[in-house]
């Protein structure tokens, strides 16, 4: 699909109760903005590997002001996304990490509340994980209530930015393959 705007009046959901689901998957796809929409994993915590959005082959969209709430899964997928734009709404209640990027470039996150993340599922992934990736921003996030890891994974990444999130109430995980603490914008253990 090429230039494709889904916008959700007042309390608009996509729901699923079924695991191993996708509710939204954006495939060989461009210029498509989502905008004002509750998607749902209505799962038991833990049983789903599904994400909530998978973005494959993409270039040039938007998700607005949107909720991406899982149960046993991750909240956004992505490979070979080029110019993606997340910016708003909610991530939350996911139990396989958060974003998973990869061969991904130009990749913006922001003003979204990150809140009630666990690792309660069958992979313990990061809130960001990250391979060979370019332009990464995560910037003026609010990330609380979440017990995971921060970083899972980075690899082969270039110009990863972290900037104004707020932390709270935070247990986060930390591995061998963590960045931790060193850099700029990085939670104190």
């Amino acid at each position: 699909k090429t230039f494709l705007t889904l916008v959700g009046e007042q309390n608009a959901w996509l729901k699923t109760t079924q695991g191993w689901v996708v509710i939204l998957a954006i495939v060989s796809s461009e210029n498509i903005t989502i905008q004002n929409l509750n998607l749902i994993h209505e799962v038991e915590r833990g049983y789903c590997f599904g994400s909530v959005i998978h973005l494959s082959d993409v270039k040039n969209i938007k998700i607005l002001d949107s909720s991406m709430d899982g149960s046993g899964t991750q909240a956004v997928e992505m490979e070979n996304a080029q110019n993606v734009e997340i910016i708003g709404g909610k991530a939350i209640r996911n139990t396989e990490g958060v974003f998973a990027i990869k061969d991904s470039k130009n990749i913006l996150l922001k003003n979204m509340l990150i809140a009630e993340n666990d690792n309660s599922g069958y992979f313990a992934k990061g809130i960001l994980d990250i391979e060979n990736s370019e332009n990464i921003y995560f910037l003026n996030n609010v990330i609380k209530n979440n017990h995971n890891h921060y970083f899972n994974q980075i690899t082969r990444t270039k110009n990863l930015m972290l900037e104004n999130n707020q932390f709270s109430n935070n247990i986060f995980e930390f591995g061998e393959s963590e960045i931790g603490n060193q850099s700029k914008g990085f939670p104190k253990k």
